[in-house]
């Protein structure tokens, strides 16, 4: 199956945007995908404009927590509260690609079906 994939980050970041079209195995993988996606746009802004990274999120433990020694900070603390931070957010959206496409369909991104479902963010996955 054919998904048109998009993800990126919710708030004053552009919302989803379009990645392209890809083969997966159903839905599931495509979602994951997406998902996948989404991560990766929120891991290219490293520490800029109060995003975390791994490392600026254990510091931020061991200050709060720790009295700022960063050497009794658990790692998969960590990763957990750092996965709560990204997924916080995290925006994607997938739309199957019909086998046959029609007349009005856009094959880069701009087609009026994701442009209603950009609209109105529930219809994207917040996660």
């Amino acid at each position: 199956m054919k998904f048109k994939i998009y993800a990126g980050l919710s708030g004053s970041y552009g919302g989803a945007q379009y990645c392209g079209i890809y083969e997966c195995a159903d839905r599931n993988e495509a979602e994951t995908y997406a998902r996948e996606q989404a991560v990766e746009v929120y891991e290219s802004y490293g520490s800029y404009n109060g995003f975390y990274t791994w490392d600026s999120m254990r510091q931020e433990i061991a200050d709060n927590e720790y009295g700022g020694d960063i050497e009794q900070v658990d790692p998969d603390d960590v990763d957990m509260r750092l996965m709560e931070e990204v997924e916080n957010w995290l925006i994607y959206e997938i739309i199957p690609v019909p086998d046959v496409f029609p007349l009005d369909w856009d094959e880069d991104g701009d087609d009026d079906e994701y442009n209603e479902h950009n609209d109105d963010p529930d219809d994207c996955y917040f996660v």
